[in-house]
């Protein structure tokens, strides 16, 4: 009995003990390997097996788990763990951001991906690509288009062509004259 005790105290020691670096490496690396295969459950399978042997998720870690909830359409996991690494680590990652923005935007929760930018520029990190690549559509898809203006302005100082050539046009283009229609026939 008294062994058997002994025992298990050892095996749980054991699993107290933090994973060499290279263990955790390996877990990112299994992560990523499984956001990249668009397979977000899996991603957070592997992310709670490492916190199930008393490990804590490293930054990278949790950028990768946002990265694959954003692929999954898993915008409320993708902020928890968001979230989440800002509570551990105090200084989000420009990855984990971007990740965290694009979740929310696919989802068409504007105001939240707003927000995340917004917080983003304060932590004095590079907005610019998730400005261009998922919030001006998201916004403007929304019909937000001031607000696409009033950000682009205030990311670049005027207005970018690259940002402006995604937004849709304002109405629908005017239907042909009769005169280029007879001669279309």
């Amino acid at each position: 009995q008294q062994q058997q005790q002994q025992q298990q105290q050892r095996q749980e020691q054991k699993q107290q003990l933090p994973l060499p670096r290279a263990d955790l490496l390996s877990f990112s690396t299994a992560m990523t390997a499984c956001e990249r295969g668009s397979e977000w459950p899996r991603a957070l399978s592997i992310l709670s097996v490492l916190r199930n042997m008393g490990q804590r998720p490293t930054q990278i870690s949790l950028a990768v788990a946002v990265a694959a909830c954003s692929q999954g359409s898993q915008w409320r996991s993708a902020l928890d763990l968001h979230q989440e690494a800002i509570a551990l680590y105090g200084m989000p990652t420009e990855a984990g951001f971007s990740s965290a923005v694009e979740a929310t935007a696919n989802a068409e929760q504007w105001a939240a991906a707003l927000a995340l930018h917004s917080e983003m520029r304060a932590h004095n990190l590079n907005s610019d690509p998730v400005l261009r690549r998922v919030l001006v559509p998201c916004l403007a898809a929304a019909g937000k288009l001031d607000l696409v203006t009033t950000l682009v302005r205030d990311q670049k100082g005027h207005l970018s062509e690259s940002a402006l050539s995604r937004l849709p046009p304002p109405h629908p283009p005017p239907p042909r004259s009769s005169k280029s229609n007879r001669k279309a026939k």
